[in-house]
């Protein structure tokens, strides 16, 4: 087992959590049927960026640890590099956004110079992901994180609101934690 250690010193084993609720997540979305929407007949997995941050400090972007950076699931080989950089990249920009109150990448996006959403703030963390089109990359983010424990009913709908992206509650719905949640 992998043990690290948080900011506040203590043990812990998120990355290895973070990792394999990842991977349920994306078997489930793998096995959606194809639409436009979701367009997971060509994508079958990406890259996943965990920021720590300290939540009393969000303006001190010199107070947070990278917690995972890895590949998840089969990215299309051509496109695994461009997703690790993209999936770094709106955590960092996420991170550099905090003190502005932002809850998610897309608040400060911009496809046009290739800044995309894809990353979601949850107690203390940021979580991006990138592989899937933007508004799965966020799902996909909101889905770990309720699975995680990170995220409660009021923040999941906060992040909903902000992002106006439907997927995030038609993709949990799948899942029985994320109905749970929502039905309280």
């Amino acid at each position: 087992m992998i043990v690290i250690v948080n900011l506040e010193g203590q043990e812990s084993t998120l990355p290895i959590g973070i990792l394999l609720a990842m991977a349920d997540v994306l078997d489930k979305y793998i096995s959606l049927p194809p639409t436009e929407a979701n367009d997971n007949a060509n994508r079958f997995g990406g890259y996943v960026t965990v920021i720590e941050f300290d939540p009393n400090y969000p303006q001190d972007i010199t107070r947070y640890r990278l917690i995972v950076s890895a590949r998840c699931g089969a990215p299309s080989p051509d496109k695994s590099l461009k997703y690790r950089q993209l999936a770094d990249e709106k955590a960092f920009r996420l991170l550099g956004h905090l003190i502005f109150g932002h809850l998610t990448s897309r608040e400060s996006s911009d496809p046009s110079i290739e800044k995309y959403p894809g990353a979601i703030v949850a107690d203390g963390y940021v979580f991006s992901f990138s592989g899937l089109p933007a508004d799965f990359d966020e799902a996909v983010c909101a889905v770990v994180a309720v699975f995680l424990g990170l995220l409660n009913r009021e923040q999941l709908l906060a992040i909903v609101e902000r992002t106006k992206n439907p997927h995030i509650l038609e993709f949990g719905n799948l899942f029985e934690d994320l109905q749970k949640l929502l039905a309280e």
